[in-house]
């Protein structure tokens, strides 16, 4: 019998390999991703995601995995609090106590120091529930350029939905990363994390291989720079006004 997961879910290129190299092993009960008080999508650090598309794409995943057998629900989790990160893994643990889930599924890539150790700290141990991040296990084992071809060869199709300032130009935002881009980026921007783990740039996946389906962007704004709720004072610009349609591959 498969072991069920919950799969943290945010839209970015990380969390969707993870969530597809999980589906292999594991049944996926939920896909979790978080929502501030209005109600608007955000990524785990509190900057907001571009919340029309992470619906549709979850959805797109949900029909995928419901077709393979896992019966996967789309669960949004309210981070209304100060402290959003926090708030946000305290409220998954419930999750996954209350229906049974023995592990929890992050895309986060410096696993070992980050998100695993928050969720250690609220008892993922002792109540024998396992936090894992498949993309952060190949990026461990491989480094970050790697990564991102591997990211590519297994058919992730994203793109930059928002940049922090100082780090990557705006004129980046919408733009796809494919693996001929890669250098490019980086004789640009030599001193830049290609995985953007730091924070320098979020990611928006539109398809891929498994999900055998597609989102197409119609057009799109940039918002001026403004701040995330993670407290610290970084500012980012990130894609508004999205339209966009579901093509079937």
């Amino acid at each position: 019998m498969k072991k069920s997961a919950i799969v943290l879910f945010s839209g970015g290129k990380d969390c969707a390999y993870s969530l597809e190299e999980i589906a292999k092993s594991h049944k996926i009960i939920h896909l979790a991703t978080s929502v501030n008080e209005d109600g608007c999508a955000t990524y785990t650090d509190g900057l907001e995601a571009p919340g029309n598309i992470l619906d549709a794409l979850s959805e797109l995943y949900k029909r995928k995995l419901t077709s393979e057998g896992h019966g996967t629900n789309i669960v949004k989790v309210n981070t209304s609090s100060k402290k959003p990160v926090e708030d946000f893994y305290r409220k998954i643990m419930a999750i996954a106590q209350r229906d049974n889930i023995t592990t929890v599924v992050t895309g986060d890539l410096e696993h070992d120091n980050g998100v695993n150790k928050e969720f250690e700290a609220l008892g993922c141990k002792k109540l024998g529930i396992e936090v894992i991040s498949p993309a952060g296990d190949y990026f461990k084992k491989n480094g970050p350029e790697k990564y991102i071809i591997e990211l590519i060869r297994s058919g992730l199709d994203f793109i930059i939905s928002a940049v922090r300032k100082g780090d990557l130009s705006k004129d980046y935002i919408g733009k796809q990363i494919k693996r001929d881009s890669i250098g490019e980026i980086l004789r640009e921007f030599p001193e830049l994390d290609i995985t953007g783990e730091g924070g320098e740039f979020q990611t928006l996946v539109l398809g891929s291989k498994f999900l055998g389906e597609s989102i197409e962007i119609l057009e799109f704004g940039k918002s001026r720079y403004g701040k995330g709720r993670d407290g610290k004072n970084h500012l980012y610009s990130r894609m508004v006004d999205i339209k966009y349609s579901v093509l079937e591959n």
